[in-house]
């Protein structure tokens, strides 16, 4: 099966081209010296296993967490090994800000629920290369306890923020921002449920996008 459209030409280990093309069956001239051509099934069973191969010194050793992944390695699904752990996989963000961020929280397109219990946040989940909760490493932000629709810890006098402001989160009085929130396509929405940053659009717009991560100084 040739796969609709042009997707690549890549120069494997040297010395062989790779082309997946709808329209015709050939070797572009490349860079590459032999002209060793794979198509189809063929093709994409290739750019699989050459790409386990790219960055190989990726993946050596036991990095404690993202901060210590090489610096040119690419953003990407990588094991690390806190203290006291045997290891698991996190997303590394290698590009912003200096790169070595840990992420913990994704947000794209709704298709993760997010209106979770306790066990849910706190062994995490989703995918890490789209939308994901790592899981509960954080149990306070700023002083704050984290809380979901069955488990309180929130400072309101009356009732659980999470049942009025769905999802978990670092309550106080509730919130000012709740990036868990419900995902709505539309915005502006006209209750306070969803994804959203007070400060900046308002409780009433729930945002599309949002990316958590956490470095070691």
């Amino acid at each position: 099966m040739i796969i609709s459209a042009l997707i690549t030409i890549v120069c494997l280990f040297g010395n062989a081209k790779l082309q997946t093309n709808s329209s015709r069956q050939h070797c572009v001239p490349s860079r590459c010296h032999t002209g060793v051509c794979f198509y189809g099934k063929a093709a994409e069973r290739i750019l699989v296993l050459a790409k386990s191969d790219w960055y190989p010194e990726c993946h050596k050793g036991q990095p404690h967490d993202c901060n210590d992944i090489p610096d040119w390695c690419p953003n990407g699904v990588y094991k690390v090994y806190p203290r006291y752990t045997t290891g698991f996989k996190v997303y590394c963000e290698m590009k912003i800000d200096g790169g070595h961020w840990t992420v913990f929280q994704r947000r794209e397109n709704g298709y993760v629920d997010f209106l979770r219990g306790w066990n849910d946040y706190k062994h995490g989940f989703g995918y890490l290369k789209h939308e994901f909760w790592l899981g509960n490493s954080l149990e306070h932000h700023n002083g704050y306890s984290f809380s979901t629709r069955d488990q309180d810890n929130d400072n309101a006098p009356n009732g659980n923020c999470s049942t009025w402001f769905p999802g978990g989160w670092w309550y106080n009085r509730c919130v000012t921002a709740n990036l868990n929130g419900v995902y709505f396509i539309r915005t502006p929405v006209l209750e306070h449920r969803g994804v959203y940053w007070r400060t900046w659009k308002g409780i009433n717009y729930s945002l599309k996008n949002s990316v958590m991560m956490l470095r070691r100084l």
